[in-house]
């Protein structure tokens, strides 16, 4: 956008209102993030109420990241700093008493291997070097609320070689140290600072969280998997998992992109940079090959779509979106790419 694009379509979008239209009428697709910023930006400054589609991946949000010392704990020998940023990835007790058990992680003399084996506080304390008994609640209640939980787990997933089994000790695991309501908890804290927007996608996160479980285990029931091939297709669903935000407003000019384009709903359509890149299949193939894929349809197994699979998916939404009927549809592309060369409009 040159700076003249945005502000004819927020002209035109201003006309429109001036003569009936209600905001809810208009969809603007932007093609990159900082298209949608400029136009948000100019219709701030017109008065118009908007909204921007700010969706957040599952790997964005801390129980990611809590996952993944999860799996690093149970499929590699634990070290000091993995039991360490295990306990710091989501506030299961008083931040305090964290600081406490990682201070006694890297005082104590004991391996990351000797604090989450199944021996228990007793052995810990009898072995670590110059125990700080005046902190032995702290220690304890972390050690009890968050180490023991996992201890018992890692011990469980031994027994068993499939998914339905992973699912359910999983969520048993998350059960035991209360995640839904830390994080409905994080979600008031949220909720209070006037960030709404990120409370819904905090309920939402676990939500998402459980229903993958659900899926794994049912369409994996019959298959036998090591846990570590079980953390490769659970880890593929979860990055492919998009939590949306809510509209502040539903009287509201809907900004997005391409992979949240709505259709059918609105009588006024921008689609901006419809470019060569619109049609360009794009990302990683992810912690499961195209090879590993094959195999999976082979078995009638369909648990996430390839990269080529969701640019198609979009496209197709991307068609619906130029076909359905509509009052007005505005078409735009850029000149030039970001490198500077002549730039096509997209077949």
């Amino acid at each position: 956008i040159n700076g003249t694009l945005e502000k004819d379509i927020n002209l035109d979008i201003a006309r429109k209102l001036d003569g009936g239209a209600f905001p809810s009428e208009f969809q603007v697709v932007a093609g990159s993030e900082l298209y949608a910023e400029k136009v948000g930006k100019a219709l701030k400054e017109f008065g118009i109420p908007f909204y921007t589609e700010r969706k957040k991946s599952v790997s964005e949000l801390p129980l990611y990241a809590l996952l993944s010392y999860v799996f690093d704990i149970i499929l590699m020998k634990p070290s000091n700093d993995m039991v360490a940023n295990y306990i710091k990835s989501f506030c299961f007790v008083k931040n305090e008493s964290i600081y406490h058990f990682e201070n006694f992680i890297y005082s104590s003399g004991l391996k990351g291997w000797q604090i989450m084996s199944q021996k228990g506080m007793d052995y810990l304390k009898e072995n670590a070097w110059n125990f700080d008994y005046s902190k032995e609640k702290e220690i304890s209640e972390v050690y009890e609320r968050v180490i023991m939980p996992l201890v018992k787990l890692k011990e469980n997933l031994r027994k068993y070689d499939n998914a339905e089994d992973f699912s359910k000790l999983l969520y048993g695991f998350f059960e035991e140290i209360d995640l839904i309501n830390v994080m409905t908890s994080v979600a008031e804290e949220f909720e209070k600072d006037g960030d709404r927007i990120s409370a819904v996608q905090y309920v939402q996160v676990y939500n998402a969280f459980t229903e993958i479980l659900e899926r794994c285990a049912i369409i994996l029931k019959n298959e036998k998997l090591s846990f570590r091939d079980y953390k490769n297709i659970l880890f593929e669903n979860l990055t492919e998992k998009n939590i949306s935000s809510l509209p502040l407003e539903l009287e509201s000019v809907y900004i997005c992109d391409t992979a949240s384009v709505a259709t059918g709903v609105f009588s006024y359509v921008y689609l901006l940079s419809a470019d060569d890149s619109l049609t360009e299949a794009s990302g990683s193939e992810g912690f499961i090959d195209e090879n590993d894929r094959k195999l999976l349809r082979e078995r009638d197994i369909e648990l996430s779509l390839s990269p080529e699979a969701k640019k198609t998916e979009e496209l197709l939404k991307i068609f619906t979106l130029l076909t359905y009927e509509k009052k007005e549809l505005y078409i735009s592309y850029s000149a030039f790419n970001s490198k500077g060369e002549e730039a096509m409009p997209s077949d």
